[in-house]
């Protein structure tokens, strides 16, 4: 969440921003996931009651604000379909991460 402020600070053509606002226009792999990384935080932030993200994020102080909230924020590292991996035999290795995996 740290590193989406960061690039959401970023110029529009920045490489970083270009990629996480792309759009890849083609098929996945049976089994994949259709979720992407971005819309995993965003719904974080929603699950926090945060609207306007983008807004917040251009702001460094408020945005720190938020990251250390969602650091505190029970229920955003592990979630019961990842239940698995939340387990001591897979520690949190970053916990910025919207996954307690990596």
């Amino acid at each position: 969440m740290q590193w989406l402020g960061y690039v959401e600070r970023m110029d529009g053509t920045a490489m970083p921003k270009r990629v996480l606002k792309g759009k890849l226009y083609t098929t996945r792999k049976i089994g994949r996931s259709k979720i992407r990384w971005l819309g995993d935080v965003i719904a974080d932030l929603r699950r926090m009651g945060i609207s306007g993200w983008m807004e917040e994020a251009r702001n460094r102080d408020q945005w720190r604000r938020i990251v250390e909230e969602a650091k505190a924020h029970p229920g955003l590292l592990c979630r019961e379909e990842d239940e698995e991996f939340c387990s001591p035999r897979y520690p949190v290795r970053n916990v910025n991460a919207p996954y307690c995996h990596l």
